[in-house]
């Protein structure tokens, strides 16, 4: 019963990754083979873990995570590496909040000591733009690195933040104000001028008599124009915020590697 089982696991994952690479699936075929055919759970958990390295590697994220979830004896591995290859690969998919709550699990005592743990944690931090833990944990790192301590005391933990509602509201109140308090004053500027333009138009159609023209060169664009103001006004905040967090995020970022990599060295 166990040799059928085998074969036809193993016929399934070559018809799902046929298109796939034919080294990697030779691989995972045989760590495959191997987990079905392990002794103990210690020895399959280690032949799982092996797996879902390869497809990490790989990034192939979500087979990995699928993989690690197999492992249902925690005693089986080191239940912090396990941890940690799940957070890795939440993370490698975008999904921060998951990959936080994950390394929420590895104590403070190993979180702090495994660089490739801290690493992570500090990633995780920056890209939640939770800064300020982040900037703390680089300062506590960079004790012994004279040369990178200003720069990680000079880093701020926010950004000049932009409300995209408030620069729709005022945008709202009067035209192309929204989009000047969105740090984008050529156009605000452009949109009062481009509203006094067809108020003009319109005046001008009205006291001439040429409603019908005054409607459509002077009030349609108005409308037009002072609708898509206000959405702009919204999308040049966002944007706003979207870049400066980005910057800050890039900062960090090279911060951590520099940290980090000063880390692995001591380490060693």
């Amino acid at each position: 019963m166990k040799i059928f089982l085998t074969i036809t696991i193993l016929s399934c994952i070559l018809r799902v990754n046929a298109q796939n690479d034919n080294t990697l699936n030779g691989e995972l075929l045989a760590l495959e083979f191997a987990v079905w055919n392990s002794s103990d759970s210690r020895e399959m958990s280690s032949l799982i873990m092996q797996k879902a390295e390869k497809l990490t590697e790989n990034g192939q994220f979500s087979a990995a995570l699928n993989e690690l979830n197999r492992i249902q004896d925690k005693r089986s591995t080191d239940s912090n590496q396990l941890v940690y290859m799940k957070a890795l690969n939440e993370f490698l998919l975008g999904d921060f909040d998951n990959a936080y709550n994950l390394l929420l699990d590895i104590p403070d005592s190993a979180r702090n000591h495994e660089i490739e743990y801290q690493i992570l944690w500090l990633f995780t931090l920056n890209e939640l733009e939770r800064w300020s833990d982040c900037r703390q944990i680089l300062l506590n790192l960079s004790d012994s690195m004279i040369l990178l301590k200003p720069d990680i005391e000079a880093l701020p933990t926010r950004i000049d933040y932009t409300s995209p509602i408030k620069a729709r509201r005022l945008s709202t109140f009067f035209p192309g104000i929204g989009q000047m308090y969105a740090g984008s004053s050529a156009k605000g500027i452009t949109s009062i001028m481009l509203h006094a333009a067809f108020v003009f138009v319109l005046v001008e159609g009205v006291v001439t008599g040429f409603y019908v023209a005054g409607a459509v060169y002077g009030l349609m664009p108005i409308f037009r124009f002072y609708i898509g103001g206000r959405q702009n006004s919204y999308t040049l905040a966002k944007d706003r915020n979207s870049d400066m967090s980005k910057v800050l995020k890039d900062r960090y970022m090279e911060l951590i590697l520099l940290v980090g990599g000063q880390g692995s060295v001591n380490q060693k």
